[in-house]
């Protein structure tokens, strides 16, 4: 392990050492004993690192375990970034209508997330749906938004 830890106290050192080790240095194994070793300090508790987790294994190619590491993380705390991430797990699964899915929920519960609408206007373009809007199951405030994308872009 890369060291040993003092008890379940992380601090922002810790967090830090972690985002330096995976987006600085480009070492993902690293990053991930990191947060394994944090993660099981914690008591399994903490949504940061297991996000940070999935982040790991995301970068590893290892999809399926990055999107349990997500969930998990989003059954304690939702975080628009973690739904975005796991998003990407998706495209990368090649399943766009599930993320697509998650999206519309994320935006039902931030309507003013501009980010996850976005996101759902990139899944419309990667499906090559020129109307987008002639999906029914798109909330009326979040159809006037991605009008607005689509006209505007």
């Amino acid at each position: 392990m890369l060291r040993s830890l003092v008890g379940s106290e992380m601090c922002i050192r810790d967090r830090v050492l972690c985002d330096y080790i995976l987006y600085v240095d480009h070492n993902p194994r690293k990053a991930m004993e990191l947060c394994a070793e944090c993660t099981k300090a914690t008591g399994f508790d903490d949504w940061w690192w297991k996000a940070r987790l999935g982040k790991c294994y995301y970068q590893l190619g290892l999809m399926r375990d990055a999107e349990k590491q997500f969930k998990s993380s989003l059954k304690q705390q939702e975080n628009i970034a973690t739904l975005l991430e796991l998003g990407k797990v998706y495209l990368k699964l090649d399943q766009p209508l599930t993320a697509l899915e998650l999206f519309e929920k994320g935006s039902e519960r931030n309507p003013r997330d501009h980010h996850l609408v976005l996101g759902m206007a990139r899944i419309y373009d990667l499906l090559s749906d020129s109307d987008p809007v002639s999906y029914t199951h798109l909330t009326l405030p979040t159809k006037r938004i991605v009008e607005n994308l689509v006209v505007d872009g």
